[in-house]
């Protein structure tokens, strides 16, 4: 049985590995796809406490104009979290806007604002802004997750319980 793990944002895919060699317990594999969820909701939180910094580089700082109207309008200068809505959304499972979907052979993690996708692939009059990025450590670590609990039920060394990674 071949088992696969896929991370796709707006279309752009940042993580797609196969994973070969996987016996029974690749059956119903939820318990790591929790695991791995609860990374991805962490790694967001670095990614906007950073400003992108985190996995990305750094994001574009917000244009004056753009910074002045969100000072009038009583927003977060912070880039990206003018109401927080989208970063709520991708930091954690219960906020508005967020989705997440967990069965025994996957997990979907996503935000539904829609004005993400432009932030992700920017436009012509808006800089790239990535909201959602994976530094390679944290790719590592979910396909580590997954084959733990494939292979034997663990991760790190340590059994993979939901909200334990």
């Amino acid at each position: 049985m071949t088992v696969e793990i896929n991370i796709e944002v707006f279309g752009e895919k940042i993580i797609s590995r196969r994973l070969l060699r996987l016996g029974e317990r690749a059956i119903d594999a939820a318990p790591a796809f929790e695991a791995i969820a609860l990374m991805f909701y962490d790694s967001e939180k670095k990614q906007f406490a950073s400003e992108g910094v985190w996995a990305s580089g750094g994001w574009v700082p917000d244009k004056q104009a753009t910074l002045n109207e969100k000072i009038r309008g009583g927003y977060s200068t912070l880039t990206l979290q003018r109401t927080g809505a989208m970063m709520h959304s991708l930091t954690e499972p219960d906020a508005p806007f967020s989705k997440k979907r967990v069965g025994p052979d996957f997990v979907e993690v996503m935000s539904t604002v829609p004005y993400g996708k432009y932030h992700q692939k920017g436009t012509t009059k808006m800089a790239m802004r990535k909201p959602v990025e994976l530094n390679q450590a944290t790719k590592t670590a979910m396909v580590k997750i997954l084959q733990g609990w494939v292979l034997g039920g663990v991760a790190g060394g340590e059994e993979v319980v939901v909200g334990k990674i």
